[in-house]
């Protein structure tokens, strides 16, 4: 079996991941279609951070993904609660994914409760039923050889957009061509 090839922003924590991902998917505009999957954009109450949401790709609809403030019926990580039901959602979207609708998956962000089985663990490890599609994830750059070990990935393009943000250009070129050859 191939590694899963995949492409990665990286960086450190609150280093603009999400912001730079937002702007190459902006920059994809003949792909909504045939892109599944989300950003998780921080969220911020008076000036303290307190959680992320899951923005869906060309749905135009969001979830709150999770809180640092317990929530009932909420599943507790860390020191953060997740949302079960944005958790669903983000799995039936991903479930969804053929060769023949999709693209690219995208998930921001992939963590150490990833790595552990849980959040979107369980999906990452099951990659050889969407070996005709390539990744796009967002990891921390402390773990990104362990993402690309664990689950066998095999990156394409790395870029991190904090040190390196005039090479979103060429990230994005190759970015297209693979995609755009399925």
């Amino acid at each position: 079996m191939e590694p899963h090839p995949a492409f990665f922003i990286t960086g450190d924590t609150h280093s603009g991941k999400t912001t730079a991902l937002r702007s190459v998917i902006s920059k994809l505009p003949g792909y909504p279609d045939r892109l599944k999957g989300w950003t998780t954009p921080a969220r911020f109450e008076r000036n303290d951070h307190t959680g992320y949401d899951l923005e869906f790709i060309g749905r135009n609809r969001s979830l709150p993904f999770c809180r640092q403030q317990a929530t009932k019926g909420w599943v507790h990580h860390g020191r953060f609660w997740f949302n079960p039901g944005a958790l669903q959602e983000g799995y039936r979207m991903l479930g969804s994914a053929s060769p023949d609708t999709t693209s690219l998956i995208v998930i921001d962000e992939i963590g150490p409760f990833d790595l552990k089985g849980r959040l979107w663990g369980p999906f990452l490890k099951n990659l050889e039923k969407y070996e005709e599609i390539y990744l796009l994830l967002v990891v921390r750059t402390v773990l990104l050889e362990k993402v690309c070990k664990h689950w066998y990935i095999s990156p394409v393009k790395i870029w991190n957009p904090a040190q390196e943000p005039e090479k979103e250009t060429r990230f994005l070129e190759t970015l297209k061509s693979c995609i755009r050859a399925k």
